[in-house]
């Protein structure tokens, strides 16, 4: 039993070392690996490497441990094959980061893992579908994960965020305010929910409720590409808005209200 504990603390020293020196961490790895460590061993050397920005070999080394013979449980190889994901992702390769993914997602149903990891690596596929503009299978990833009566709130937040954002591509203004809305009343603190949410408040006329999401957005992102659409967009919306005052005095103004938006957004 001591012997277990000693091991499994050697474990969790080495995963921590990669984070803050990967360089002792990978030969302390590969030390322990000569000694006789086992999968543990070979696991702390690939995220070493990945550490050391050799995410290629890295991820190479993740995806042949989570396949390797061994005593690991299901969960576990299953989140190796996502680190591996990650470091594809890391090395530029976003086409071959949803190899292990789709890998893990099969292990995940042919095994039973625990459903948080089934959930976590179907919305880590469902965002790199997204990207690789393949939104129909990332629905269905989504639609998975919000359906699991285990789901925690962070991950309903992203499985809320990763749908907004394919209704928005898809100009589907309505549901994007719904899904950024729910978002939002979970908690949902990502900046981007307000950039997308303004978006879909413009495109559906309501431009005071754009203009005050757009603000939200920049006090939480003040910086970069977003930031410089965001600025661009509220320019617009305000001159918008000021043209609509100066109207006001011969035809009555409208109540800018939100949408109706039917409570929370039904499963897709």
């Amino acid at each position: 039993m001591a012997v277990a504990q000693d091991e499994s603390a050697r474990y969790a020293a080495c995963i921590q070392l990669t984070q803050n020196d990967p360089d002792t961490a990978f030969d302390r790895a590969i030390a322990w690996r000569d000694d006789g460590g086992g999968m543990p061993a070979r696991h702390c050397a690939a995220l070493a490497l990945i550490g050391l920005r050799l995410y290629e070999e890295g991820a190479t080394r993740l995806e042949e441990l989570a396949v390797a013979p061994g005593n690991a449980t299901a969960d576990l190889r299953t989140q190796i094959l996502a680190q591996a994901s990650t470091a594809w992702l890391d090395a530029g390769q976003e086409e071959r980061a949803l190899v292990p993914l789709d890998r893990a997602v099969t292990m995940g149903e042919q095994a039973g893992i625990p459903r948080p990891t089934q959930i976590m690596v179907r919305l880590d596929r469902a965002a790199l579908l997204t990207s690789l503009q393949q939104d129909d299978k990332a629905l269905a990833d989504v639609q998975f994960a919000l359906t699991q009566p285990t789901i925690a709130v962070r991950q309903r937040i992203e499985a809320l965020y990763i749908r907004a954002s394919i209704f928005h591509g898809r100009g589907e203004h309505q549901a994007v305010v719904n899904d950024t809305t729910a978002a939002l009343d979970w908690g949902g603190t990502k900046a981007g929910l307000y950039l997308i949410r303004a978006e879909a408040y413009a495109g559906l006329g309501y431009p005071d409720l754009a203009r005050k999401d757009l603000l939200t957005f920049l006090t939480q992102e003040p910086d970069g590409k977003r930031s410089d659409t965001a600025r661009l967009m509220l320019e617009k919306l305000e001159a918008f808005i000021a043209e609509e005052k100066a109207r006001s005095s011969t035809h009555p103004a409208q109540t800018d209200q939100p949408p109706a938006s039917g409570g929370q957004p039904a499963v897709r």
